[in-house]
């Protein structure tokens, strides 16, 4: 989590891996949070793009954490119902989406000490 770190003090510019990395390391003292990545792969006039969020379920709702050019692509707000309608979001916002793949959980016993 030093990238964390790092990306807090020194105030850079992040792209979505780091968003993520920054999302883990903001709620990792949080253990009523269940993280998990979700990455998309599409393809836009010939090119294939990647991207990368943090899902995010507590009190029985989902939402996501992350950053994106596109304002779809990013932050969710935890409204959804189930990890289903979550992806449904996302999946509506690409026009060809080649593959969505995510992981169902992701845990951290982070335990250095806090930014300084």
């Amino acid at each position: 989590m030093d990238v964390a770190k790092t990306i807090i003090k020194e105030s850079l510019p992040i792209k979505c891996l780091e968003a993520v990395i920054l999302s883990l390391y903001l709620t990792s003292e949080i253990p009523s949070v269940q993280r998990f990545p979700i990455s998309f792969k599409s393809s836009f006039q010939g090119t294939v793009h990647k991207h990368i969020i943090l899902g995010v379920q507590y009190s029985g709702k989902y939402g996501a954490l992350g950053l994106s050019r596109r304002s779809t692509l990013m932050y969710k707000e935890l409204n959804f119902e189930s990890l289903h309608d979550l992806l449904q979001e996302f999946i509506k916002c690409y026009e060809e989406c080649k593959s969505l793949k995510f992981i169902i959980s992701t845990t951290y016993d982070y335990k250095d000490s806090p930014v300084q």
